[in-house]
């Protein structure tokens, strides 16, 4: 069947079945981090379906908690047989970076790290079948550890093949659809369980709605509507109820900010790079609600870490000024950066440091950093005194100084040799070019999955590494 689909996956790409026992094994620490990957796959299913001019309906996503188990519904493009075909091997994805919120192919499996068993159903408009895919989970981890503990091993696509199932049946010719069901929630994850936790995790980090009690909400939508182009929400309930932006009260009418990629005379000629807004506190001080006040990044209306992001990311050396500021308290503050834009907002706002003190940039691309981070100094100190207001002014010198500090860091240690904070640990046991390439894959994915937990990541990777070393003892 594989050959009729043309797939060009093998043995060698996905070596060996063990890296299963490691995604089920910490990848995800954060339990609601699996509903949100499948969230976004729902979400870009239904993006999808909205782009045909055939079809009018906007599409929703559905999670009802059934007993142990957890169903998310959405009514997107849904999938035919190729595609559940194609849907079970780990790092296959038709996802081109920059059109959809995830591309590595590997959080569609994220259900196997909660769940006993992980069924996918889905259906494609214009097919007279649905089709059921079927991940016994369980089997596979016993099987593992049954060959782990007799010093063998299993190449990962076989070890798929003998554990999952495919059955097709009819269906109706216009329908289309995606069924996630995460079958038996583990006793670790069973927080998941809980629908008042769901409705708070993704009412705080998924493209929902504000809450029609908000009474900014409207004019806020609006505004962000109108300058960024990809911004679109999505119907999401829970059980019987529909999950919207949370909000809090007392505070004032929201401002807004802007970051322009390129000085223009006319406004309309410059390109967006990010957009923001912000409502402060009506009273005297801050506000009481820490959970959902504060700063948060948003790309394609999901959300990039958390408030704590913000604060290390924009206020590295005082992160108590993003609350000390008086009259500055911020509600639901959200950079909603154009995607085409992120990378290069995230290299020179937040990962260049990192990137250098983790030993990630060779000293070839030393002078290219440079001359970027000069380049947006430049473009700051052109532009501040042309911005409207004084908290505008104040956050381009924070910019402006958040620039003269990584290129200050790149002077201070540009001779120095850096180690990687992630050891490679390929050389050490003497990898083949496979089992490089299948590592090299497994670390892209923890760092792509964990941008924002640092820590985690780096916890997460000893623990591979450890794995690693008792396997090739």
């Amino acid at each position: 069947m594989e050959n009729d689909l043309n797939l060009e996956l093998s043995k060698e790409e996905f070596s060996y079945g063990f890296i299963i026992e490691v995604l089920t094994r910490g990848l995800y620490p954060d339990k609601f981090h699996v509903i949100r990957e499948y969230i976004q796959n729902s979400f870009d299913a239904i993006c999808k379906w909205r782009r045909d001019p055939h079809f009018d309906d906007q599409g929703s996503i559905s999670i009802k908690v059934t007993n142990n188990s957890i169903l998310i519904f959405d009514n997107g493009t849904g999938m035919d047989k190729q595609k559940i075909n194609q849907y079970r091997y780990v790092g296959y994805s038709e996802k081109r970076v920059g059109e959809s919120t995830g591309f590595r192919g590997i959080g569609k499996l994220s259900g196997i790290s909660v769940a006993e068993k992980l069924i996918v159903t889905s259906s494609a408009y214009g097919v007279k079948e649905k089709n059921r895919l079927i991940f016994d989970t369980q089997g596979m981890i016993l099987e593992i550890l049954d060959l782990k503990s007799r010093g063998e091993n299993i190449a990962l696509n076989e070890l798929i093949r003998n554990y999952t199932d495919i059955q097709t049946s009819p269906e109706e010719e216009e329908k289309h659809y995606t069924l996630v069901e995460l079958n038996n929630i583990r006793p670790d994850s069973r927080i998941l369980l809980d629908e008042d936790a769901l409705i708070n995790f993704i009412g705080m980090n998924c493209p929902v709605d504000f809450d029609p009690g908000f009474e900014f909400g409207e004019e806020i939508t609006n505004k962000i509507k109108e300058m960024v182009d990809d911004y679109e929400t999505v119907i999401i309930k829970v059980g019987e109820r529909q999950v919207y932006k949370p909000y809090i009260t007392p505070c004032k009418r929201p401002e807004y900010y802007t970051i322009w990629k390129e000085e223009s005379e006319e406004e309309e000629d410059s390109e967006l790079l990010c957009f923001s807004w912000y409502c402060k506190n009506k009273e005297k001080g801050q506000f009481e609600d820490k959970e959902r006040s504060g700063l948060l990044f948003r790309s394609k209306n999901f959300t990039i870490g958390d408030r704590f992001l913000t604060r290390e990311k924009l206020w590295a050396a005082t992160p108590e000024k993003s609350e000390e500021e008086e009259d500055s308290e911020l509600l639901c503050f959200s950079w909603y950066c154009k995607n085409k834009e992120k990378g290069q907002f995230e290299e020179t706002i937040k990962n260049t440091s990192e990137e250098y003190e983790e030993g990630k940039i060779s000293k070839e691309l030393e002078v290219q950093k440079i001359i970027s981070l000069y380049n947006l100094l430049d473009d700051s100190k052109k532009r501040i005194n042309k911005l409207p207001t004084e908290l505008d002014k104040q956050k381009s010198r924070r910019l402006m100084q958040k620039a003269q500090n990584l290129i200050d860091t790149f002077k201070k240690i540009k001779e120095k040799n850096v180690e990687s904070k992630f050891y490679d640990i390929t050389a050490e046991l003497g990898f083949d070019d496979s089992c490089k390439k299948l590592y090299d894959f497994i670390i892209a994915s923890l760092q792509d999955t964990l941008v924002d937990k640092e820590e985690i990541c780096e916890e997460v990777i000893k623990k591979i590494h450890s794995l690693l070393r008792e396997q090739w003892k």
